[in-house]
Order: C-alpha cells, then sequence, then structure tokens
C-alpha cells in the first residue's frame, strides 16, 4: 500500500482558523480527486502513486492558490511520501453567467454550466437564466453551456484580466440530437466504447457529449449538437477495431438523427523471443515491456533460465 498525506486547510487572513468543509481538489493531467476538510482543516488522499500532483482548495467565495507537490521517494519505490501543504484561503473571482436563447432574446432557466478545466463545478440557470459561481482561481477557465433544444456552448474566460466580479452572457444557438448504437458483428451490444464527435474536417474541434461512452445496452446519445453543420461520429475501443466515421446534417426540419455502428473484434497475437547480452548469451530475468497503444495496456514479462519470454493475447 502507498504512503497516505495530510494537509491542513487555513483561511489566509486568519492563519489560526482553519476551514472546514473545504472542497479539496488533487489534479493530475485530466485525472482528478476530491476530498473535503474536517473540522480542523485537515484532509487526506490516500495510496496516491503518481511522481507529483497539483492541489488546491475552494470553499463558497474562498480558493487557494494551486500548489505542486511531488513524491520524495525514489520512482521505481513501491513508497510514496508527500511533503504536508498548507493551503491559504482567500477570496476568489465571482463569474454572474446568463443563458439566453440566440433567436429569442429570452433567458433560459435550468440551463447547465459546467467548469471543465481547471476548476471543475455545476451549476443550473434559475428563472432569469442566471447562476453565480463563486470561489474561482485567478486563471483562465473553460466553460461549458447546455439546455434542452440548444447547441452547446464551449468557451474559455481568463479571470486574470477581470475584475473580481464580472457579468457574462452566454447566448445558445439552436440545436439538435443525435442517438444511437455500437455492437459487435453477432448484433450484441458494446458497452464502454468511446464516441468521438467533432466538425468533420477539422479533427481539432470536438464536443463535449452528453454520453462520451456506450452504456451496457451499447446506446449513445448527445442532446446539444449545432445544426447546419456537417458533423461525424466514430465509436472506438481497445478490444474492437475501429470502423469509418459516420457523417451527419441537423437542420431546423430534421433535428435528430440515428446512427448505428458495427465494430469488429481485434485480433490478439502470441510473441514469443530471446533477450541476449552483446555476446549472444542468453539474459534469465531481463524485463521485457510492451507498450501498446496507451497506458493501460501495458504488458510486463521476465525472461526464463534461457533468456526465452513470451506474451500472450498481445493486441496488433
Amino acid at each position: 500500500h502507498r504512503d497516505l498525506h495530510s494537509f491542513p486547510t487555513r483561511r489566509s487572513s486568519d492563519l489560526k482558523t482553519p476551514v472546514a468543509e473545504a472542497l479539496v481538489t488533487l489534479q493530475l493531467g485530466g485525472g482528478m480527486w476530491q476530498t473535503k476538510s474536517d473540522s480542523k482543516g485537515v484532509f487526506r488522499f490516500e495510496k496516491r502513486r503518481y511522481e507529483w500532483y497539483d492541489v488546491w482548495a475552494s470553499k463558497a467565495y474562498l480558493v487557494s492558490n494551486k500548489e505542486h507537490i511531488r513524491n520524495s521517494e525514489q520512482s521505481e519505490s513501491p513508497k510514496s511520501r508527500f511533503p504536508t501543504v498548507h493551503l491559504m484561503m482567500g477570496p476568489g473571482k465571482l463569474l454572474k453567467l446568463q443563458v439566453t436563447s440566440k433567436a429569442t432574446g429570452r433567458p433560459i432557466a435550468g440551463a447547465r454550466i459546467r467548469l471543465v478545466y481547471p476548476d471543475r463545478r455545476t451549476e443550473k440557470t434559475d428563472t432569469a437564466g442566471e447562476a453565480l459561481m463563486s470561489g474561482l482561481r485567478i486563471e483562465k477557465q473553460q466553460i461549458v453551456a447546455e439546455a434542452p433544444g440548444h447547441a452547446r456552448w464551449f468557451g474559455e474566460i481568463d479571470l486574470r484580466s477581470l475584475s473580481d466580479s464580472t457579468a457574462f452572457a452566454i447566448p445558445l444557438e439552436p440545436g439538435g440530437t443525435v442517438v444511437g448504437t455500437v455492437t459487435d458483428e453477432s448484433g450484441r451490444p458494446v458497452s464502454r466504447a468511446w464516441m468521438d464527435g467533432r466538425r468533420a474536417k477539422d479533427m481539432g474541434d470536438f464536443y463535449h457529449l452528453d454520453s462520451p461512452r456506450t452504456d451496457r445496452l451499447g446506446h449513445f446519445h448527445d442532446d446539444y449538437l449545432p445544426l447546419d453543420t456537417l458533423i461525424q461520429f466514430s465509436p472506438s475501443h481497445d478490444e474492437y477495431l475501429r470502423c469509418e466515421p459516420q457523417e451527419f446534417t441537423l437542420n431546423s426540419q430534421k433535428p435528430k438523427a440515428e446512427l448505428h455502428f458495427v465494430l469488429k473484434r481485434r485480433p490478439h497475437i502470441s510473441v514469443e523471443g530471446i533477450v541476449t547480452d552483446e555476446r549472444g548469451k542468453p539474459l534469465a530475468g531481463a524485463t521485457v515491456i510492451n507498450h501498446g497503444r496507451n497506458s493501460g495496456q501495458v504488458q510486463k514479462t521476465t525472461t526464463d533460465a534461457q533468456g526465452k519470454r513470451s506474451e500472450e493475447h498481445t493486441s496488433e
């Protein structure tokens, strides 16, 4: 098991006052873990195994700076040891967001507003189409806004150049829906397939899909796609070969599309070999690593007394 590490959280204006129930976020790349501080302002994350993390805290209008922490143990060590970190909290930025229909100019109640990076939180607009987000870190914030019958809005707000309290309007264009299924060649549903949706011929402009993976029945959907735009969808799954993407365009007369994908199972092979030194002598106990196509497919094996190694069911 990995060592745990804990950090007290305190208000910057009064170093003797702990902040209880602060939401503390631990982040590494796209991975994120959260917990809350106790009555003494102390929090902990257990069994964290990577070499470094970013950590910060927020509560109501308070927010701390982001702290970068590193594991003090050697990379090959089975243990982790992180320094105790004091997160000093102070007032963060306040965003007053209003979501309206671009077609009618009217406010949209119940619209979902999500901070997706670096902060992560969700609010819904009230009857006036408004939502408040307080205690934000003074950084660039990526924001997504969604409402039924409208296209998803995605944008970035740089809080570093704005006042402590800023009003921001989000007009939503009319939108449509796509639904579909992913099955294998025998018609069985493929669950946990990753759905990639983007503007056709624009590989950099992907959508933050409503259901990025298929469910246990192989179903997927997205309710916030733009109209009059050529869109392509394609599924991917580690156990299946990629298939050709399908393209479609939604419009006011046809705001819904239905798609069906059939995936072929990926062939598997076995690999055998011999590891030798520079004189051609077999090496026993050598570690051979196959990194696959991503970090989730790493396979390790060790050579035997004759320097031989084998890997079963290695994906092509």
